[in-house]
């Protein structure tokens, strides 16, 4: 009776939990679940430095000191050519292994160079517009090192995958064997039976994310200023590395009173935000760039109605165009007006709930990692 050894798949990726990142922590979700269910050896490759089973974490060159920042894209790519060449060295892994590259990084870069040399097939999973796309090209990249090594690392892949058309559009021009496959949405998210009045009427704005330009928090402290001078019930609840807070409401002059501040609750990065939902209101996030946006399936699937901004690509394609508070604009007034029309009218609110449950099961956790699995199984 022969016995075939189970496939290895390592997963690369520069951050995981308990470090902040979005792409890192979809993919540690995705790492524990294959684990769990015993489905492949597996393992994360990560700069990290976490103690699990299944972590191999690398040293990073991390150093701020401003003669050295120029130079550190190039010592941290040796330095973690390196690194993966000594564990491949180890024979750690099997021949037939998937190597499974998120986001755009020196790590991924590096990997992408060994692991195609000993001719292991691999995966890169594009999640970011305008960082990991292989369209972009970094700000202050010495000799477009950056942006050159991301394009090998597209080259070198066997299969690229996108989480949104938007993605999906600019990489398909640089890669022959490009799918769309949405983030997914943990099952333990899914709720039904939720006091949509007391939800309502908790009026508590939730907004996750790290605070910066990018995420759009300067609108959304503009806004709940807005809103606050109409109804002082409502607070704020900030959720994400907030070390650039002070640095927003200084430069876009946003003059909070102290009774405004005190409506405001930032929380640091959390790994278990599922109670930040229940006890808000209303998602709010008028971020102006995203590859996807998990937060807002995360909200559908928590019944609490999203008011964001437009993203071509990504908020059609997660929403059906169905949701009727994502607007084209960065006008602070227009979210403030639609935050309080929406906690005003119940039936609004409640058919809102309603259109986002209809739209949730093509983001279930089973029907994504199975795609996934397909990938990692598919010859090509």
């Amino acid at each position: 009776m022969s016995f075939k050894l189970k496939k290895r798949v390592i997963f690369i990726t520069s951050k995981i939990p308990p470090e902040h990142s979005g792409a890192g922590k979809r993919i540690y979700n995705f790492f524990q679940y294959l684990k769990n269910n015993d489905y492949y050896n597996v393992n994360i490759i990560t700069y990290t430095m976490k103690k699990h089973p299944g972590i191999i974490s690398v040293k990073s060159v991390l150093n701020n000191r401003s003669y050295f920042r120029r130079l550190r894209i190039i010592l941290q790519f040796v330095y973690s050519l390196v690194q993966i060449e000594i564990l491949c060295r180890k024979k750690l892994f099997e021949r037939d292994t998937v190597i499974w590259l998120t986001s755009a990084s020196t790590l991924t870069f590096a990997a992408a160079i060994v692991f195609k040399f000993r001719k292991y097939k691999i995966v890169t999973q594009n999640t970011l517009l305008h960082s990991d796309d292989p369209g972009f090209r970094y700000p202050n990249d010495i000799l477009n090192l950056k942006y050159c090594l991301k394009k090998l690392q597209y080259k070198l892949s066997n299969n690229v995958t996108c989480n949104s058309p938007a993605l999906y559009q600019v990489t398909k021009d640089h890669h022959a064997n490009v799918s769309i496959i949405p983030n997914p949405i943990r099952d333990d998210f899914i709720l039904e039976d939720v006091d949509l009045d007391e939800k309502r009427l908790n009026k508590n704005i939730l907004s996750i994310g790290t605070l910066g330009y990018r995420k759009g928090t300067d609108i959304v402290l503009k806004a709940f200023q807005m809103i606050s001078k109409i109804d002082s019930d409502f607070t704020l609840t900030l959720v994400g590395p907030n070390k650039r807070f002070n640095e927003i409401v200084r430069n876009e002059n946003i003059q909070l009173t102290m009774k405004e501040l005190n409506k405001i609750k930032l929380v640091n990065y959390d790994t278990e935000i599922l109670k930040y939902y229940l006890k808000s209101s209303i998602l709010f996030l008028p971020s102006r760039r995203e590859g996807f946006a998990s937060v807002f399936i995360e909200a559908m699937a928590t019944q609490t109605p999203v008011i964001g901004k437009k993203i071509a690509g990504v908020t059609d394609y997660i929403f059906c165009n169905k949701n009727s508070y994502i607007f084209d604009t960065e006008e602070p007034k227009v979210y403030a007006d639609a935050i309080l029309s929406i906690s005003k009218c119940k039936e609004s609110y409640e058919n809102e709930v309603v259109i986002n449950k209809l739209n949730i099961s093509k983001f279930k956790q089973n029907k994504v990692y199975n795609k996934y699995i397909n990938l990692i199984e598919t010859d090509a």
